[in-house]
């Protein structure tokens, strides 16, 4: 099943009539009309959750779509499906262990402890690897305002339309790797950016689980990118966790960016 990027028209908005036909192609490839489908869900996250239009734009495909739940799911809620779709809380509970999920997504990052396969603690962070986006002049087409301001604190600034250099985009992305990186270790980061109460991570955590879009890179340094700084990030932050030595073992969900949809489905 191919991945999609939600589309956005401009900073403030979704591009309604590039997902609706994202939607349509979807149902087409699967020989399937709307009518077709029991139950279905529109779970609005992330980036996309903050957009003016997106909850008028989650009810109008979830009423297109029949008996569809539409809902908006904020970073705790985020971080519990997360943690569920990538099998931290099944491999908590099976081994009594303590386990943080880490889900790196496009515009944050959520984390979620589960201790005995109890879910103990969720919070949320602004890493994630849609921040940046270019075309493939290297033209930035997508630039949000964090990676902006993580820019413009290394002396560089940017805006649509400029054409990045490599060593900009490694920068930004080590940057941000070094950010999760000292969040696992429980160590404090002027770079996390809280978006809930902070998290300290406890020094009895067994296994780190990497979800989320940008995990792919972790699990598979070799995996093709999609002209965004996912990639950079991911790679980086993979050569950063095997050059430390770790008190927990580092496992990539092999759900990947679905993660957070796997988990809906139980939910």
């Amino acid at each position: 099943m191919p991945k999609n990027f939600t589309p956005y028209e401009g900073s403030s908005e979704i591009d309604a009539r590039a997902l609706g036909a994202l939607i349509d192609r979807a149902y087409h490839e699967a020989e399937v009309s709307p009518h077709d489908v029991d139950i279905g869900v529109v779970l609005l996250t992330g980036e996309a959750l903050r957009r003016a239009n997106a909850e008028n734009i989650a009810h109008v495909i979830a009423h297109k779509g029949g008996e569809f739940l539409s809902a908006s799911a904020g970073h705790h809620m985020e971080s519990n499906l997360a943690a569920h779709g990538s099998g931290a809380v099944e491999l908590s509970g099976m081994e009594s262990s303590c386990v943080l999920n880490v889900d790196i997504g496009g515009g944050t990052t959520k984390l979620a402890l589960v201790r005995n396969g109890v879910l103990a603690q969720t919070a949320a962070f602004h890493v994630g690897g849609r921040l940046l986006v270019w075309d493939e002049s290297r033209r930035i087409t997508r630039l949000e305002p964090r990676a902006t301001e993580l820019l413009a604190a290394m002396g560089i600034e940017v805006e649509l339309g400029d054409v990045l250099s490599n060593d900009m985009i490694q920068l930004l992305g080590g940057t941000l790797a070094r950010t999760v990186v000292q969040v696992v270790r429980g160590e404090i980061s002027s770079d996390a950016r809280w978006l809930t109460d902070e998290l300290e991570v406890p020094s009895d955590v067994d296994t780190v689980i990497f979800s989320g879009g940008v995990s792919e890179y972790i699990a598979d340094p070799g995996a093709d990118g999609h002209n965004d700084i996912g990639q950079s990030l991911g790679y980086q932050l993979r050569q950063m966790l095997n050059e430390q030595s770790n008190t927990f073992r580092i496992k990539a969900s092999p759900g990947g960016i679905r993660a957070t949809a796997l988990g809906a489905s139980e939910f």
